[in-house]
């Protein structure tokens, strides 16, 4: 996978349009909204809460098969909802948040990331999507560090800055 986010430009300089997949939850919708301001072809596949669960994964592929031109440029932007966890106090237990009568999300409890197994055991789970794209060009948006000042619902103490910011900032960010 290249690590160029620049591997476009030359295309569009060429008067080639690129068009772009964008794949994943609520999050994948707002970059695709923003692309398309800015005047890319873009194709959004979004689904409120969409996390890579097996039913999810097969519909997407389903959806997809024979839809995308060779060229276009997928963006998968569908991990974080599942690596944003709430944390029991009483237990310590993780749990994924649940969306409220409000369509929102609501963390009870402390918000947690979790680890580096878990995205790559998530990256695994997306093999089909990424399959299907064997030969086209892939951006994968890795979860986003957004909790660390924006909370995850309007309860301000649900940041990340706020909840463990003297545990996993270093000082220099703090100041």
């Amino acid at each position: 996978m290249s690590e160029n986010i620049f591997f476009d430009r030359n295309k569009e300089d060429e008067g080639e349009k690129v068009e772009f997949v964008v794949l994943g939850g609520s999050n994948a919708g707002k970059l695709a909204k923003v692309m398309m301001t800015l005047g890319k072809e873009v194709l959004k596949v979004r689904e409120g809460g969409w996390r890579p669960t097996r039913t999810k994964v097969d519909g997407m592929v389903r959806d997809l098969s024979g839809k995308v031109k060779a060229g276009a440029v997928v963006v998968m932007m569908g991990l974080d909802n599942g690596v944003f966890y709430q944390e029991d106090e009483d237990t310590g237990n993780l749990t994924l948040p649940a969306t409220g009568e409000d369509g929102v999300h609501h963390v009870k409890g402390s918000l947690e990331v979790a680890g580096p197994k878990k995205v790559k055991g998530l990256m695994y789970d997306c093999k089909e999507v990424f399959d299907l794209f064997k030969e086209n060009k892939k951006v994968v948006i890795t979860p986003m560090p957004r909790w660390f000042r924006n909370a995850f619902c309007k309860d301000r103490s649900h940041t990340l800055l706020k909840v463990h910011r003297r545990e996993i900032l270093p000082p220099f960010f703090l100041a």
